[in-house]
């Protein structure tokens, strides 16, 4: 039996960013992967509820989980600054690296035309 992925997405004000992304990611993910949603507020949380995402949560603990998964990512590769912290500035621009480089699997945000 195979693990599910899952993919966060997180939208700090509600301006639709997070929505946006979640429209675009929805329906290329492949079958095995669950898309989640944290907002820090009601309106962020419910635009991406709205297109698409399994399930959402709101408020700064749902934050704070996407952050946590970030500190745990940066930890297991031994990203870490002084004083033994994760350093999760250097995790998110890995991660970001290896998402535009297809390490993490074939994405596009672009629309079909």
């Amino acid at each position: 039996m195979g693990s599910i992925r899952t993919v966060l997405v997180l939208d700090g004000q509600g301006g639709g960013v997070g929505s946006q992304l979640v429209k675009l990611l929805k329906p290329r993910l492949p079958g095995d992967c669950r898309l989640l949603c944290a907002g820090t507020n009601v309106a962020a949380t419910s635009a991406m509820l709205k297109a698409g995402a399994a399930q959402g949560a709101t408020g700064e603990n749902a934050v704070a989980y996407g952050y946590r998964l970030l500190e745990a990512a940066g930890g297991r590769r031994g990203f870490r600054i002084s004083g033994g912290e994760v350093d999760t500035e250097r995790m998110a621009k890995v991660l970001l690296d290896e998402f535009r480089s297809g390490k993490l699997g074939r994405f596009t945000l672009e629309l079909p035309s």
